[in-house]
């Protein structure tokens, strides 16, 4: 997969079509997409901070992150 690919690509027939891959920092990525949802065509991507309880990126949140996990 090109570094630059969008979501799209991991889409056929309106259903998520993931590859099977090693590379390192896929498997996170894999294992956000919620197995009981589809893809909705028509809509731009949409980046999330997923440790944030609004989804948006925070400096506050990022640290409280890091703190708890050194």
């Amino acid at each position: 997969m090109e570094k630059n690919a969008k979501v799209n690509v991991l889409i056929h027939n309106l259903e998520w079509k993931i590859p099977t891959t090693q590379a390192i920092g896929w498997h996170p990525i894999v294992e956000a997409i919620p197995s009981n949802s589809n893809p909705k065509m028509g809509q731009k991507d949409e980046i999330v901070w997923l440790d944030s309880p609004n989804h948006k990126f925070s400096i506050k949140v990022a640290w409280e992150q890091l703190r708890i996990h050194r």
